[in-house]
């Protein structure tokens, strides 16, 4: 199973990766799309400064959030969270899937419902977890090795269906209609990427949008997010750009970044093998995390060995880069991929609570020690499971 987070560490080793292939061609760039809709709209160009760090924002300070909700997951040992791929919350619950392939169920205070982990070749189970999604009470997951959708009911985890793939695709989301938006990559006779609009049934409806390439290094976080008013926001790697779509037909691009500095990964062409010095991984850019809210974007961008936070305001169209974004003082730690409209989801993993509690009080500003999530730390455990620090947007 591809792993479709994007750490640091991941980047730091990407010399190791590109180094295996052996052409000698120079990358170039190829990032036009086509779609069976007519694109409407010119994209507002917004330009980045990754030599510039400037004061990072305050989701809730600076009117971009309403609150914000800490939720310390129970832990024992039934209970243990290896990596979370990603949060839905839904119906007052939270599901979260961990790398070790299981979906986990908690409610809103922290307490272990249930898991589904049901890892085989028979009915209802599954070889792969590549995403997943909550919607009108049953829990849906990709297992994109059997090419099958499996669905399972939200209030217990009892599987009930499962049918054939009739799409390729790593990564989806539901919209209204029974719809789906699904994030395709093609390797075989018809290489090529890009966003496809999919019934209730897996059948591909529209091609949204198409580039005649395949990704070179692994697959968009978060590529698709509900936005007010009942369109959705996605993010394109191929041309750095955010489209607006509003199901069933209209699409417009909103959004384009032009960053003054490295290598988008995504621009590489889609070949099966190409080769790069050391300075050019070293120069590596990819955006690698999508939110938008109602007067805000955000993209998490990794340059190098080094992750940025580039944020757009609506309201006074600036742009800033800075090395983290905050959220009533306190940082807001490895943000997640979700499917959950108007929700910003984080996980504090238990180094980052031990951190806490080891530096010394006197270091910590007295905003930082009134804050709910820091005596959440003081209390942890070395092994505790994540806290999850759910933003709500405005």
């Amino acid at each position: 199973m591809k792993n479709r987070k994007l750490s640091y560490c991941c980047i730091i080793s990407l010399g190791c990766c590109v180094s295996l292939l052996t052409s000698c061609k120079q990358p170039q760039s190829s990032s036009s799309s086509s779609s069976t809709l007519n694109i409407q709209g010119e994209s507002v160009n917004l330009s980045v400064d990754m030599g510039e760090e400037e004061q990072p924002v305050d989701l809730l300070k600076e009117g971009f959030a309403d609150s914000v909700r800490y939720v310390p997951l129970e832990t024992n040992d039934d209970v243990l969270i290896s990596s979370i791929e990603k949060i839905d919350v839904a119906d007052g619950f939270i599901y979260i899937h961990d790398a070790t392939k299981k979906i986990m169920k908690f409610d809103m205070s922290g307490k272990f419902v249930y898991a589904i982990d049901r890892v085989g070749l028979g009915p209802g189970e599954y070889s792969s977890i590549y995403d997943f999604c909550v919607r009108d009470g049953k829990v849906e997951v990709l297992d994109l090795e059997n090419r099958r959708l499996l669905s399972y009911r939200a209030s217990d985890g009892k599987f009930i269906r499962s049918i054939p793939l009739k799409s390729f695709f790593y990564h989806f989301m539901p919209i209204v209609g029974h719809h789906y938006l699904g994030d395709i990559h093609l390797y075989q006779k018809k290489k090529g990427m890009g966003v496809i609009l999919l019934d209730s049934l897996t059948n591909e409806r529209e091609k949204l949008l198409w580039y005649g390439m395949f990704p070179t290094l692994g697959e968009n976080i978060n590529t698709f997010v509900a936005l007010r008013g009942g369109s959705y926001g996605i993010f394109s790697q191929p041309d750095n750009t955010v489209y607006h779509y509003t199901y069933p037909d209209k699409l417009e691009r909103a959004y384009t970044y032009q960053f003054n500095k490295g290598i988008p990964i995504p621009s590489l062409p889609g070949k099966e093998s190409f080769q790069l010095s050391q300075e050019q991984i070293e120069d590596l850019l990819t955006p690698c995390f999508y939110m938008e809210g109602k007067s805000f974007i955000w993209l998490s961008v990794i340059y190098g060995s080094r992750g940025y936070q580039v944020f757009y305001d609506k309201r006074t169209k600036k742009v800033s880069t800075s090395p983290a974004v905050f959220c009533s003082g306190m940082q807001c730690f490895h943000p997640l991929p979700t499917d959950t409209p108007h929700l910003v989801v984080c996980a504090v993993v238990s180094s980052i609570l031990e951190a806490m509690k080891k530096a010394p009080k006197d270091k910590i500003p007295p905003e930082m020690q009134e804050n709910a999530l820091y005596k959440m730390a003081l209390q942890s455990k070395e092994e505790s499971n994540p806290i999850v620090q759910l933003i709500y947007l405005k």
